[in-house]
């Protein structure tokens, strides 16, 4: 949280609500490679031993978001994971407790989600929005 790194992302999220990929490095066959598209420009998307760690924790957190458990229910699920999984060096690496999950939910996905839901709103002339009680 403290890292150079961190703080530069942080401050560019303030800053600014765009966001990019871009990597210059050619894939190997390790990589985890996918497509991607932005707008109508259909690219590849590699993906080194840290993001690939960082996109099973962010599959994860969505998942748990999208299934109701609670963040509670993550604190040992790394260990279930090597344990299943004791020939993945990214199940070995994946830590994801919680903590780390309501961070990743809240400093992450939520400001991308915000973003994409802003410009879904912005596309359309017209929108309702309405609180639901029950």
């Amino acid at each position: 949280m403290k890292t150079k790194s961190h703080l530069e992302n942080i401050k560019i999220l303030k800053n600014n609500s765009t966001f990019f990929f871009e990597s210059s490095r050619t894939p190997s066959s390790t990589d985890n490679v996918f497509p991607t598209s932005l707008g109508s420009v259909k690219r590849l998307i590699t993906l080194n031993f840290q993001e690939q760690i960082t996109k099973a924790e962010v599959i994860w957190a969505l998942t748990v978001t999208q299934r109701g458990y609670s963040f509670k229910s993550c604190d040992e699920i790394g260990d279930v994971f090597r344990y299943m999984f004791p020939d993945s060096k990214i199940a070995q690496e994946f830590n994801m407790q919680l903590k780390n999950i309501s961070y990743v939910l809240s400093h992450y996905l939520a400001p991308y989600f915000h973003h994409e839901l802003i410009k879904c709103l912005r596309r359309n002339e017209k929108f309702v929005l309405f609180r639901r009680t029950n």
